[in-house]
């Protein structure tokens, strides 16, 4: 992992492709899952890639199984 701390062009690319296909899977404990999502970020601030607030969240909540997001929608949307 160490390689993609770079502040390269392709240690971005890797680091933003992982936080995008980020997913939780099955029998993994959240708090682990959490973690993994904070380390995740971390390294990304590390190569300078800003990512706002609102969009960490919405990521974080696009991660989550279908049951665990249906949790957080309000029916009416």
């Amino acid at each position: 992992m160490s390689k993609y701390l770079m502040k390269s062009i392709e240690s971005r690319l890797h680091l933003k492709r992982r936080l995008y296909s980020f997913q939780l899977k099955r029998g993994v404990f959240i708090s682990d899952y959490i973690k993994t999502y904070t380390k995740l970020l971390a390294n990304l601030a590390k190569v300078d890639v800003v990512i706002e607030e609102k969009d960490k969240a919405f990521i974080l909540l696009s991660s989550l199984l279908d049951e665990g997001y249906e949790t957080f929608v309000h029916p009416n949307i």
